[in-house]
């Protein structure tokens, strides 16, 4: 008869979670964003258009994509 002699793998050790990013209020985003971008009026219309969309807290990645893509957006 063969034993098995491999050691029980437990679950606490095999799912290690990753953090959760961190979540960033709207305005802390935008203030620590005009550090870097002085486009004052552009960063104002994001900060706008992100308020009116209910988006109010969410993670510095999210953000930063989204505000890329409203700068690169053509105006209407």
């Amino acid at each position: 008869m063969v034993e098995n002699t491999a050691a029980p793998a437990r679950a606490d050790s095999v799912t290690e979670s990753a953090p959760a990013p961190e979540r960033v209020s709207l305005k802390r985003f935008c203030i620590d964003l005009s550090v870097s971008d002085r486009r004052v009026e552009l960063i104002g219309g994001f900060e706008h258009t992100e308020r009116v969309a209910g988006r109010l807290l969410d993670t510095k990645e999210a953000y930063a994509q989204r505000y890329a893509d409203f700068a690169n957006a053509p105006a209407k």
